[in-house]
Formats: structure tokens, C-alpha cells, sequence
């Protein structure tokens, strides 16, 4: 194994991985690859080339050609699909060699372009049923021919021969293409390969100019550690000190990770190797090395001993880096839920360091944690410090906007609508005026409704009591509104977006306005088609002119047979053996590296060039990539959001909300008698479709979910809930899903309360229900008082009734009325 290769990705390990060469009986397959052997060299087809269709005679001679991604797709009945849809490596591994032989039930034969896809699923099934040397062989002959695949296997079969063959890695390595993803990684294996054939003379100087070309903030394991072993074994001290450097910065970038922790025996070893005056000086590690793997705890989630690490640099004598380790001591606290200890902890960093931008963190996160802790005199007292001290600092307006809610647990409610009036008005360039002018006119329509009658409305020979009408409160919610929409008409947020427009419409209706109003939402629900604000609106239009909500969906309505084709002008990219590379791993199910060929290839490069970035994601999407394809659609290609899911543009939204882990999900929600289309909203919204994610909190999975709830139900099913167990789409799915099935059930009168408890548990949309349960349904969820419960709740109902709409045509029925509490 190569030295350098042991790192994972905990803790910023950096290298390659490598997993050990399993030693096993040679498997004979020496005619399976002589039938191969000669049939790989025809260059396989080039989407943006040769395999475009002959053009329509009849046609028009100016007529452009245009690239359809739908055919990279493989036909269905194609060997690659049946290799890759069956779930044991070793029964994939024999479909591959039966499809190769042309034998077995895959008997038809396959083209040079089908063999070298088979060669790589056969290799990698091979390599999955611990079958190494079979595996080997079949990268060998893939690797010597000229199939777009060849390269990817040059550099895996390198990868996996390592220290076993050095000089054959050099042969496989040395020709690489120019330009092709895995160049770096290449050439550190080459590195490592000259050193293992004892050509150091080369080995040392491409080994430094890798290390040289990484990050500082990255370890550079892969080419660190075998440029350290062969520094360390130098007769020069000046080498033995780079590499004790070399160590040292590969433990702190990595010091979880076995290569950090190998490093950093290593390095106490080279230490001492030293002549006594270096050893001395040496002997310390730099406090900016040591704030750097403290950091690496942090951003690996191991926040305690993150809190150690930034503790231990808290008596460094340079203030900056002692300032800033007390700082990010006081987040570590908090994120383990020391919230008493934190939230002290940085009251003092804010009384005690000079740094302005650490005193107005400080005080903002303690602030945040005592509020959390019902101590809101102190969270006042904090955020109203922050704002004298710092008034111009970029938190200033956040601590003015939190100040408020802190105040209104007080029972302050003027002192309240003060603080807000000043995050909407005092801070020109701060990012929280639209949030506060919209909490603003929260609390006027809330008091609108507990206000007596307003002029035209009072009961006949009423006095007036002084206080101010429902009517009057409503024109002020009428008028902060207003003035959120004329500062911020494109709300921020894909849950926010025509919030103030709704809210509006909602006040035109309630002060007698109800012509003004239906327009207005209307008007939002072509404005925002399928937001959750445009669904809302919709519901709401229906009540009060039925006529407009049904010509409202009409625009948003397939008609059928209207299917449009999403195809793409022809471009030089297409022509790249960077984009041929890419489609031939889509093919094989290596979407990741794919990604990394359509960067090369230009596609991925220019944020404005959106024809290039629809492309990509349409060719992921038609390749079966869905979760890449969403998530590039739903962080670069938003614009999409405000078309009607019609035409070319109903491809965009399919895009972005595809029908990943079909039929998978359709098969689960059916047994638990719960809509596909909400499941399918969980796992995109959760884990967008991701079925290895893991949280902060340590939730796992496509529909992420935590160990005490996966044992709870999964105990049901009889299946494990282990966190290998829960990144398994099968398993996830299943237990998931029974667990919406009881939330749905629970919640049988609207489900619109399960998005809710299946975020923040159904005890506390239980105590929301019992305390707010006349409520209608949309300020009910506009009431949670969870900034994140109440996100999530809106982003998975919007979800949810985009799926339902492009899948079915209808959006779910959801009433406004409120269901009983359980045990009510």
C-alpha cells in the first residue's frame, strides 16, 4: 500500500484512498480476454459528433443541428443497464463476463463502445467482490485500448497495483492525457512509482511541486507522505527538516484521519533526528499549524475535541490567534450543547480581546444561546453591546432583528416594533430589513384580529376605546408590505419567494378589499408558479373566485401530447474528449467523475453561460444522474422557478424535482398507504436524493434520519439501523416511509402538519397544535416558532405540491383548518 494513500475523509484527510490488494486465487479468464482484446479500439461514438442523426432531407439546408442529451441514455434492454441494476458485485461481475463472452442469457453481441463499458462494470464489481487480480486484468485490456474509458482505467489499475508493480504504474501513467481530471492524481502516483524504482532524482522534485501546488490549508497526504519517508531517510538535516515539516502539516490538516495520526508519529520520530539546535527549535509546533487542526476537528463535527484544541491556543501569546481560538472554543461549546459554558465563555472573549470582528461574534453567539435559554435580559443586554460597540459591523442589523424577538418574549411588544422599525430602517445595506418590515406587519395583522371593529364595521352607537381598529392594523401590515415589496420584490429564499405578496393579498381580503385581493393572488401565483406562497394563494383563490384559480392552473397545465424536447445548439464543447470521456462514465453509473470531465470540458465553468449549465444537467438527468442534475439546477439555474412548468420548461422543473429512486419510493409509500410524491419531497428537500448524507446531527441517509427513529421503526420492518444500514436506499426508504406512514396517520385531518413533526418531532407540533390550534393552516406555519421547523415545513409542502403537480396534475388537498392535538 502507498503510505501516502491511507487517508479518508474525516478530518480533511486529502489522499486518495487505496484499500489494501486482497491476495486471492488467480481467476482464469484468459479467453474472456482474448474475445476482447481486439474489439475496444473503435473510438466509441461522440454524442456531439458522429452520433448525431443523418439530417432530414426535407429539412431546410440552414436548419442548425442541435444536441439531444436523451441519447447518451443506453436503450433499456442494453447488458451496461442489467450490470448495473443488480446488487451483488459478484452476480454483476458474472453478467459483465457472460455479456463479454457473448454467452449465458446476454448472448447478442455487443459493439467495441459496449465492451469497453462492460470491461470497467466488470472491473468494478470484480474489485467490489474482493476479486482484485480479476479485476486487474480486466482494467489492463480496457486500459490498452483507445475507448474513451482507457485512461480512467490506466490510473485505477495504477492505483491498485501501487507499490507492487512501480514500474509498470510509471508505464501505465506516463502518456495521460493533458487535460483530464485525474492529472494530479496521476501524477502523484507517477511520483510515488519513480521513488518505489529508486529514480529519486525525479521522484523528489515532482512529489515537491505537487505538495507545492495544494492549498495551504490541505495536507497533501498523497504526495506528502512518500516525499517525507524519502526526505527522512537523507543524510542531509536540512531534508530531515522538510520533512518533519512535511509530517507536521499532514497531521494538522488531518488529525483524525490514520495518515495524520501516522504523520504525527513519524514526525516525533524525524524530530529527533535532528542536530540538538534545530531539535530545539523545532520541537514546538506554530500556533497557526495548531489552530488549523483544531479547525479540522470543528469542520469534522468533533466538537469536543475541537474545544480542547482552541482551548490549548487560548494563553498563545500573539493576540489574533488567541482571540480567535477563544472564539471558535465558544462555537465548539455550543455546537456539543454547552450552552451555559458557551455562551460564558464568549461574554468574556468580548470583554477581553481587541479585535473588533471577535468581540461582535462573541457577544452575537452568546446572545443567540441565552436567548435560546429563555435569559432574554441577558440576550438584550448582549445584542444592545454589540450594537454600540460595532455599530457598523455587518452583524449590527442581526442583532437589532434577534433584539426584537427577545424583547417580545419580554412582554415588551412596543419595545418590540421599536427594534424592528430600526433593522428595517437604520441599516441601508444590511441583509435583515425585509424580515423585519415582515414581522412588522405580523404584529399588526395579529393584532388586527384581537382589535375592536373598525370604522364602517363598529356596532351602531359604539364608543371608541382608544385603541387602535382591526382596520387601521391592517392598513399598517398593508403598509410594511408595501414597503418590503418595493425594497425586496424577489424575496430571498426558495421558501420565501412571494411571501409579502401573499401576506398582502391575505389583508386586501380581510379589509373588505376582496376584488383587490383575488387579483393580487393571481397575480402571485403566475408571478411564483408552485411556490409555496402561489400554492397557498391558489387555495385561497379558489374560495374566493374560482373562476381565476382555475384559469390560473390552466397556465401551468401540460396539454397533452405538448411534450417538448429539450435539445441545445451544437458547441465546440461537444466536441472535447473531455465531453466523450464524460458521457462513456455516465454510462457506467461514475457520475461523480463525470462531473469532473464537464468541468474540463468548459461546461461547468461560466456561471452566466446558462444554455451550457442546462445541458449539463439535462445530460446528467437523461444519464440517470438525478441527484447532480437537481442539485445543479436548484444551486446555479433558479431562474426556471419563475416559468410555468409548460413546454421546454416543464424539462427544466422535471430537472430539478426528478423522479429519483423510482420505482423504489412508489413501492414503500404504497405499503405504507402514503403519497409517493410527499416521500419523494422528504428526500429531495432532506438529502437532495443523496443516499450517503449525514448531518450535523447525525442523521443519515436519503430521508436522513437519526438512530433512535430508524431503531423505532426499523424494529418493525426487522431491519438494521446501523449508520451503514441507513445509507442503503433500500433500507432507508423503507424505514423512512413507515415512518411518514405514522405521522400521516397521526395527523390524518392535514397532513400538512407532518413536514413539522418529521422535522422537530411530533411532540412539538403536538404543543404548537394545542397552543395555536384555531389558527388556519398558513399562519399556523408562518407561527412555528423554529426558524428551521418552519423553513423546512414550507420548502416540503412547496416540494411536495411541485411533485404532485408534474406527476399527477393536481396539488395535494390540504384544508386550512387545524387538526386536533393527539390525547386532546
Amino acid at each position: 500500500m502507498l503510505i501516502g494513500d491511507e487517508s479518508e475523509t474525516d478530518l480533511g484527510g486529502d489522499a486518495v484512498r487505496v484499500e489494501p490488494l486482497r491476495r486471492s486465487a488467480r481467476v482464469s479468464i484468459a479467453v474472456l480476454l482474448a474475445t476482447v482484446a481486439c474489439t475496444c479500439d473503435a473510438p466509441a461514438n461522440r454524442p456531439g459528433a458522429s452520433a448525431q442523426p443523418p439530417a432530414d432531407q426535407s429539412a431546410p439546408a440552414s436548419a442548425p443541428a442541435r444536441f439531444d442529451p436523451a441519447q447518451v441514455a443506453l436503450p433499456g434492454d442494453a447488458p451496461e443497464r442489467r450490470v448495473i441494476a443488480t446488487a451483488s458485485p459478484a452476480d454483476a461481475a458474472r453478467l459483465a463476463r457472460a455479456a463479454l463472452e457473448g454467452s449465458g442469457d446476454l448472448d447478442n453481441p455487443v459493439d467495441a463502445a459496449t465492451r469497453g463499458r462492460l470491461l470497467w462494470l466488470a472491473a468494478r464489481a470484480a474489485n467490489e467482490a474482493e476479486l482484485p487480480e480479476e479485476a486487474e486484468a480486466l482494467l489492463e485490456t480496457l486500459g490498452a485500448s483507445n475507448h474513451p474509458l482507457s485512461p480512467w482505467a490506466r490510473l485505477e489499475l495504477a492505483q491498485q497495483l501501487g507499490e507492487d508493480a512501480p514500474a509498470r504504474v510509471i508505464e501505465l501513467l506516463e502518456a495521460m492525457p493533458t487535460e483530464f481530471p485525474g492529472t494530479a492524481r496521476a501524477r502523484a502516483l507517477l511520483a510515488v512509482a519513480l521513488a518505489r524504482e529508486g529514480r529519486t532524482d525525479e521522484a523528489i522534485p515532482a512529489l515537491r511541486a505537487l505538495v507545492a501546488a495544494a492549498p495551504a490549508h490541505v495536507g497533501a497526504a498523497t504526495p506528502g507522505m512518500p516525499l517525507a519517508e524519502l526526505l527522512s531517510a537523507s543524510e542531509d538535516s536540512a531534508d530531515r527538516e522538510e520533512a518533519l515539516l512535511l509530517y507536521r502539516r499532514i497531521a494538522t490538516r488531518a488529525p483524525g484521519a490514520r495518515v495524520g495520526m501516522l504523520a504525527r508519529e513519524r514526525a516525533t520520530v524525524v524530530l529527533e533526528t535532528l542536530p540538538p539546535e534545530r531539535r530545539d527549535a523545532l520541537r514546538a509546533i506554530p500556533a497557526a499549524d495548531r489552530f488549523i487542526a483544531a479547525e479540522a476537528y470543528f469542520n469534522a463535527m468533533r466538537h469536543e475535541e475541537a474545544a480542547v484544541a482552541f482551548g490549548e491556543l487560548a494563553g498563545d501569546p500573539e493576540e489574533s490567534i488567541r482571540c480567535r481560538a477563544r472564539l471558535m472554543q465558544g462555537k465548539a461549546l455550543l455546537r456539543r450543547r454547552r450552552r451555559d459554558e458557551g455562551s460564558a465563555h464568549l461574554e468574556a472573549v468580548a470583554t477581553e480581546c481587541d479585535d473588533l470582528n471577535t468581540r461582535a461574534a462573541a457577544r452575537y453567539l452568546a446572545a443567540r444561546a441565552h436567548g435560546r435559554r429563555g435569559r432574554h435580559h441577558k440576550a438584550l443586554d448582549l445584542y444592545d453591546a454589540l450594537v454600540r460597540d460595532a455599530p457598523l459591523h455587518r452583524l449590527a442589523d442581526d442583532a437589532v432583528y434577534r433584539s426584537a424577538f427577545s424583547a417580545e418574549a419580554l412582554g415588551h411588544d412596543d419595545d418590540m416594533r421599536v427594534r424592528f422599525e430600526r433593522a428595517a430602517t437604520e441599516f441601508p445595506d444590511g441583509d435583515m430589513g425585509g424580515e423585519a418590515l415582515f414581522h412588522l406587519a405580523w404584529d399588526a395583522r395579529t393584532r388586527a384580529a384581537a382589535a375592536p371593529a373598525g370604522a364602517g364595521d363598529a356596532p351602531q352607537g359604539g364608543e371608541s376605546t382608544g385603541r387602535p381598529t382591526s382596520a387601521s392594523l391592517y392598513e399598517d401590515a398593508l403598509r410594511h408590505l408595501d414597503t418590503a415589496l418595493s425594497n425586496d420584490p424577489q424575496e430571498h429564499g426558495v421558501d420565501l419567494r412571494g411571501r409579502a405578496a401573499y401576506w398582502r393579498a391575505r389583508t386586501l381580503v380581510d379589509l373588505g378589499r376582496g376584488d383587490e385581493g383575488a387579483a393580487a393572488y393571481d397575480e402571485l401565483a403566475r408571478r411564483y408558479p408552485l411556490s409555496y406562497y402561489a400554492q397557498q394563494a391558489l387555495r385561497r383563490l379558489a374560495e374566493i373566485a374560482p373562476d381565476r384559480s382555475t384559469a390560473a392552473l390552466a397556465t401551468m397545465a401540460a396539454a397533452p401530447g405538448s411534450e417538448a424536447t429539450l435539445t441545445f445548439p451544437m458547441r465546440e464543447e461537444l466536441s472535447t474528449d473531455a465531453f466523450a470521456r464524460a458521457v462513456e462514465l455516465l454510462r457506467v453509473d461514475e457520475a461523480d467523475r463525470a462531473m469532473a470531465e464537464l468541468e474540463v470540458a468548459g461546461l461547468l465553468t461560466d456561471e452566466d453561460d446558462e444554455e451550457a449549465l442546462w445541458l449539463t444537467a439535462a445530460l446528467l438527468d437523461r444519464a440517470g444522474a438525478h441527484p447532480q442534475a437537481s442539485l445543479l439546477a436548484r444551486r446555479r439555474l433558479r431562474a426556471f422557478l419563475d416559468e410555468p412548468p409548460t413546454g421546454v420548461a416543464r424539462q427544466r422543473w422535471r430537472i430539478a424535482y426528478p423522479r429519483a429512486f423510482a420505482p423504489l419510493i412508489e413501492e414503500a409509500a404504497e405499503a405504507e398507504g402514503v403519497p409517493p410524491t410527499f416521500v419523494r419531497a422528504i428526500a429531495r428537500e432532506e438529502s437532495a436524493f443523496n443516499p450517503r448524507a449525514v448531518s450535523v446531527a447525525r442523521a443519515y441517509g436519503l430521508i436522513q434520519l437519526i438512530r433512535p427513529t430508524a431503531r423505532r421503526f426499523g424494529d418493525e420492518l426487522g431491519l438494521p439501523s446501523d449508520p451503514s444500514a441507513l445509507k442503503t436506499p433500500e433500507i432507508n426508504v423503507r424505514i423512512g416511509t413507515r415512518f411518514i406512514g405514522f405521522l400521516f396517520r397521526r395527523y390524518a385531518d392535514n397532513p400538512a402538519i407532518v413536514p413539522s413533526a418529521y422535522n422537530a418531532g411530533e411532540g412539538a407540533s403536538d404543543r404548537w397544535l394545542r397552543q395555536r390550534g384555531t389558527l388556519p393552516l398558513d399562519e399556523w406555519i408562518e407561527s412555528i416558532p423554529y426558524d428551521e421547523t418552519r423553513r423546512y415545513t414550507r420548502r416540503v409542502i412547496q416540494t411536495w405540491g411541485t411533485y404532485s403537480w408534474l406527476d399527477e396534475g393536481r396539488l395535494p388537498a390540504l384544508s386550512e383548518q387545524l387538526p386536533r392535538a393527539p390525547g386532546r
